[in-house]
């Protein structure tokens, strides 16, 4: 009998284990920024698969930046029950033109892999037709974007992504410690939520690691 518990509780272990990676596997959260550096704090919360690299130049971030959103989401995730898809299509060498291509390859692939949950820390002045048709093929996904940095009224000055208005899409500002919007942060009507962070792109990762709480807890 000894041997028997043993063997039921071993199997209902591994029957657990499943259960948590098939979750993980289906709880993928995308973040499209510049790639990443992998480090102790973020390789448990990277999928096993499913990596893009759409600039050419290889997952790595030189910049820094997606690093620092993807430290920015598993801080603000209590839960464990997700896993991070990075999809890089930014680099300071790339042109405008081979950044928007980046863009909508990796916005289609959020399509293909059926990704729950973006986050999307981008801003620029020019509409693009094909960012929006992208946008607008992931109304079933749920894109956490950047307000911008640029301390604008974007009812007056828009700025892209966050001015698309689309109803799958939640625009982040940013607060600083008093509740007050930090003065490089966009704002207007487009703006759904607030965060207290140094620059909108690190709020809307504090949102993205708040929303995997409530998408992705149970």
């Amino acid at each position: 009998f000894p041997s028997h518990d043993r063997t039921m509780r071993t199997m209902i272990y591994i029957a657990g284990l499943l259960v948590s990676i098939i979750a993980n596997a289906e709880n993928r959260v995308a973040v499209i920024d510049t790639g990443i550096a992998v480090n102790e704090k973020n390789r448990p919360y990277l999928c096993d698969s499913g990596h893009r690299d759409f600039t050419g130049l290889g997952l790595y971030d030189e910049d820094g930046h997606g690093t620092k959103v993807v430290d920015y989401i598993i801080d603000n995730a209590k839960t464990k029950r997700f896993c991070i898809v990075v999809f890089k299509f930014y680099d300071r060498s790339l042109s405008t033109n081979q950044v928007l291509d980046a863009t909508v390859q990796a916005l289609f692939e959020v399509k293909r892999q059926k990704i729950k949950l973006v986050n999307y820390s981008a801003s620029g002045g020019s509409r693009s037709v094909e960012e929006e048709v992208a946008i607008r093929n992931t109304l079933a996904t749920t894109i956490v974007v950047a307000a911008g940095n640029d301390g604008v009224n974007l009812d007056v000055s828009p700025r892209y992504p966050a001015s698309y208005g689309y109803s799958n899409m939640i625009v982040v500002g940013a607060l600083d410690k008093h509740g007050q919007r930090q003065k490089i942060s966009n704002y207007g009507t487009t703006v759904t939520d607030w965060e207290i962070a140094t620059a909108t792109s690190y709020a809307t990762a504090i949102k993205t690691g708040k929303l995997i709480n409530l998408f992705f807890s149970r």
